[in-house]
């Protein structure tokens, strides 16, 4: 079985990473520093979709018993505001990935979606009803015929599909390793 690889750098102050699946680990590779995580020491399998100025973007994140929580991306940092696009090799590794875990870590729990990221766009979804309420106001004002209405209609409608969409992804739920969710790994 051919060993995979995915290498990307998180962020401007952090290294660029490579990661590699074993035969009985996942070995992370920085500049001087390797460490290996046996599957049976991962705990939990998170992946999450969110926005960015690269596109849609993708997480996966792994608690573990001895290492913590690792976060593994598919889009690397090239500059400020800049990311590439590592999906080409971030779907076939994230699928092998979870075969391995649950393989090795029978007790795994494999769920994807976001609890802090679903706060976020609960607290937009109140901002987009206060939009919708000042609509109605505008009405019993007479103020519905103004260019501050129509800017705040075309507002809400763009982005009542956006918020509804974001609020189906941030949901948590359970998924089967063998058949990740497209909208957790992209490739879909």
């Amino acid at each position: 079985m051919t060993d995979l690889t995915h290498t990307v750098r998180n962020s401007l102050v952090d290294r660029e990473w490579t990661f590699r699946l074993d035969t009985d680990a996942l070995v992370i590779d920085g500049k001087a520093k390797q460490v290996r995580v046996p599957y049976d020491d991962i705990r939990k399998v998170q992946l999450i979709a969110y926005a960015n100025t690269g596109g849609e973007q993708y997480q996966c994140a792994l608690s573990t018993g001895s290492h913590g929580r690792i976060k593994i991306r598919s889009h690397s940092y090239v500059s400020l505001g800049n990311f590439e696009d590592r999906s080409e090799t971030y779907v076939p590794f994230l699928r092998e990935l979870m075969k391995r875990v649950a393989a090795g870590s029978p007790e795994a729990e494999f769920v994807s979606g976001n609890t802090a990221l679903l706060v976020v766009w609960l607290v937009v979804l109140l901002l987009f009803i206060l939009g919708l309420a000042t609509v109605a106001l505008a009405f019993v004002d007479g103020l519905a015929g103004t260019w501050k209405f129509a800017l705040t209609v075309a507002v809400l409608l763009v982005s009542g599909p956006i918020l509804w969409r974001r609020l189906r992804k941030g949901e948590v739920r359970r998924f089967d390793p063998d058949n990740p969710p497209l909208d957790g790994i992209g490739g879909g």
